[in-house]
């Protein structure tokens, strides 16, 4: 019995040494795919465009609730949820003008009503934030719909 064992043991020894060799190509290889993988998870991304997100501090003339349509991934549900009036053509907000100002130009603005300085008008989402950001515009709201 002690000469069966000895055989098999100088056996599994003989193998340890061949896999520790193995293991520190392998773990080479390993090396060169990890640095290779992470080179290329780090490069900029030339398919997609950079998402805007847009705070209180770059749009502060806006409606906190516009804010988050205009970031929202998909802005239909968010409107939904909010109960905005939301369609192809934009948002329904109210948009107050500062004295003896007209709603400014370069804006896809579809006027609904006016009374003085303000206005119900649809604009579309990614026109939220740059007409908020007009010295014309005071404030730019919401104009919730109601239940029916």
């Amino acid at each position: 019995m002690v000469g069966s064992r000895g055989p098999s043991t100088s056996r599994k020894l003989r193998s340890s040494g061949r896999r520790g060799r193995r293991s520190s190509s392998g773990r080479a290889v390993l090396t060169a795919c990890a640095a290779l993988a992470f080179a290329i998870g780090c490069t900029p991304s030339t398919s997609a465009p950079p998402v805007i997100r847009r705070d209180e501090t770059t749009c502060p003339r806006l409606d906190s609730r516009l804010l988050q349509l205009s970031n929202a991934s998909d802005p239909e549900a968010f409107a939904r949820s909010a109960r905005l009036d939301l369609n192809t053509d934009g948002v329904v907000v109210v948009i107050d003008l500062t004295p003896n100002s007209d709603i400014p130009a370069g804006h896809r603005v579809t006027v609904q009503g006016r009374y003085l300085n303000t206005v119900q008008a649809r604009v579309p989402v990614g026109e939220l934030c740059p007409l908020a950001s007009e010295s014309a515009v005071a404030r730019l709201s919401v104009q919730i719909v109601e239940p029916k």
